[in-house]
């Protein structure tokens, strides 16, 4: 029969196939190396692009993820060429939607699409609001209305030159925000910027927002021009985007440090950390030890 062959299988075995069925989309899709790993050893492996003449129905399967399945066409080349390039198109966008949903973390969270935003006027309520019932229900009322209160002092108080606020919005809402505000030392040009407070809505947690919103506002410091960025939090958290403990020594705070520990600092710049001269200042809604 002209339109069966002989078919090398990766691991040496040899299989007759029909040379017209559908392709592997992963080869079509220019994935070689990911559709290679499709194919196991031994009796029971899961042959792919490579089925047999023989088999009437193979499937396409890869780490254990079910979607990612395309359905090969039968031995014997029964489909015309058209119903067998339509079947091929629709498994290929199949594959490269769920690809996408896998790899594409830059527009995606979960299953929802994120505007990372610096424009927050006309937001200031909303912030103030998401502020507070974020840290209401993960530390107490009280606790809620006392970094609301620094909230709308920060954003309602603060120059614009020495503020940057950053939201995370999905379809209208604001599920996460960060504040920067900036830090003088009287003997020291280089500009600083102390990080917080900072948050996410409660049950949009644990869905890597608060990172990839840190993320985009320490970036768009470094296209403003500031030199260093620190913060006052849990370094277990804050060093995944970047952050390092640091001493009083090399960045004094405005206020004695009820957890010195917390005290976290990185350069902007690329290069080295070095201490900051003079005493430092904080805006005005930051003046008080209680956040210290």
């Amino acid at each position: 029969n002209k339109s069966v062959r002989d078919y090398n299988l990766p691991n040496g075995r040899k299989h007759r196939r029909c040379i017209s069925p559908l392709s592997c989309p992963f080869q079509n899709a220019g994935y070689a190396n990911l559709g290679s790993l499709a194919h196991k050893d031994g009796e029971s492996e899961t042959r792919c692009c490579a089925a047999s003449a023989e088999t009437s129905n193979d499937t396409h399967a890869i780490s254990g993820h079910s979607f990612l399945r395309a359905l090969l066409t039968k031995s014997g080349c029964r489909f015309c060429e058209k119903e067998r390039r339509q079947q091929r198109d629709r498994a290929r966008f199949r594959f490269n939607q769920n690809l996408n949903r896998l790899i594409n973390t830059d527009t995606l969270v979960g299953e929802h699409r994120m505007d990372f935003l610096s424009d927050y006027k006309g937001r200031e309520e909303k912030i103030v609001d998401l502020f507070m019932a974020t840290f209401s229900a993960s530390e107490g009322t009280e606790e809620g209305a006392l970094i609301g209160s620094l909230a709308r002092n920060l954003l309602g108080l603060t120059s614009d030159e020495d503020l940057f606020v950053f939201i995370a919005e999905d379809a209208g809402t604001i599920v996460g925000s960060i504040v920067f505000s900036r830090l003088s030392y009287e003997k020291d040009d280089r500009t600083v910027f102390v990080l917080g407070p900072v948050a996410v809505a409660t049950n949009r947690q644990g869905m890597g927002i608060g990172q990839r919103l840190l993320s985009y506002g320490l970036s768009a410091l470094r296209k403003a021009g500031v030199d260093i960025a620190v913060t006052y939090g849990d370094p277990n958290y804050y060093c995944k985007v970047g952050f390092t403990p640091i001493t009083e020594t090399v960045a004094p705070a405005p206020f004695k440090l009820q957890r010195p520990e917390g005290w976290l600092g990185q350069s902007l710049t690329g290069t080295e950390l070095k201490p900051l001269k003079g005493p430092p200042r904080c805006v005005a809604a930051f003046n008080d030890p209680v956040f210290w």
